[in-house]
């Protein structure tokens, strides 16, 4: 089903993570997946596919053998015809936009999407409106620098394990470009050590090696 695409309506998965992580924590994908279920969430795929290959390293290699469907609305019926969710979340690519749903396990029995995006006005309503109690303000302006410098490391590698030493080079790395060309007096007082650690543990987690 292809449908008129304005890119700046839609949110990177990355990008979604980076707008609801501080509400909803290390739950945020599930929560996220529950919604796309409910129909809360609408997805676009750029490119999707259905596979009947025994593994998903078969099926992803072998695509340029599938009929690929281009320029998709992913509806509720999609996610909901998963039969091993639990399993199709933990092989959902986050930073690669790449996302499963698998029908069944043996004999194959899958759907891949391929540069899934999230509408941009469904993702913000799952945003806690801000209180009038007092309390540590969330660090909207720390996230926000977080996913552009995420968004600028992708643009010129790959973000992926074997690129860093380590998760603290990685840590560094997304450090430096969040600050690249302001000078250390204007640095943002908002981002702290603990934020970085905090929001990048769930991207280097997800990392292809």
């Amino acid at each position: 089903m292809t449908t008129d695409f304005d890119a700046d309506e839609w949110y990177s998965p990355m990008e979604s993570l980076a707008l609801l992580e501080p509400h909803y924590g290390a739950m945020t994908k599930s929560f996220i997946g529950d919604k796309l279920k409910d129909g809360l969430v609408r997805a676009h795929a750029d490119e999707v596919w259905d596979s009947d290959e025994p593994t998903l390293t078969d099926a992803w290699r072998n695509r340029k053998n599938a009929e690929i469907e281009r320029d998709v609305m992913l509806d509720r019926m999609v996610w909901t015809g998963s039969r091993h969710w639990q399993f199709d979340l933990d092989q959902w690519r986050w930073p690669t936009n790449r996302f499963v749903v698998t029908r069944q396990m043996s004999p194959a029995d899958r759907t891949i999407a391929l540069g899934v995006k999230f509408f941009s006005k469904d993702i913000d309503k799952l945003i806690p409106e801000k209180s009038n109690k007092g309390g540590p303000k969330p660090k909207y302006e720390a996230w926000a620098a977080i996913c552009n410098a995420l968004l600028k490391i992708e643009r010129e590698k790959p973000i992926k394990k074997s690129n860093y030493n380590s998760m603290a080079d990685f840590q560094r790395s997304v450090l430096n470009k969040i600050y690249e060309g302001e000078s250390s007096n204007k640095k943002s007082t908002t981002l702290t050590d603990d934020v970085i650690k905090e929001s990048l543990v769930f991207v280097w987690r997800d990392q292809p090696d």
